[in-house]
């Protein structure tokens, strides 16, 4: 008795290179909660005490949804630093 006669199988039915996933597909799957979802990040903050309020309020929305890449003090104070560029703030 012979395996073919107790498990018939057309060579056609087995691939022989199972597909490839797509780069992006592997990509997300490895970037997957390392980039940061899509949301506006503040506006440039410029020194002006009326934007300050806006300004934090925003920053700690980015925060929040992207909590899993500001997970620290010193990641978030660079980030805000980072939109401190004009005006008595820059």
């Amino acid at each position: 008795i012979t395996d073919q006669e107790h498990f018939p199988v057309d060579q056609e039915e087995i691939p022989i290179d199972p597909p490839k996933p797509e780069l992006t597909t592997v990509m997300a799957t490895l970037m997957n909660g390392m980039v940061d979802t899509k949301v506006n990040p503040p506006a440039i903050f410029t020194g002006k005490h009326d934007q300050l309020k806006s300004f934090i309020n925003d920053s700690n929305l980015y925060f929040k949804v992207n909590s899993h890449q500001y997970n620290n003090n010193t990641k978030k104070i660079a980030f805000m630093l980072s939109y401190m560029r004009d005006g008595t703030a820059g």
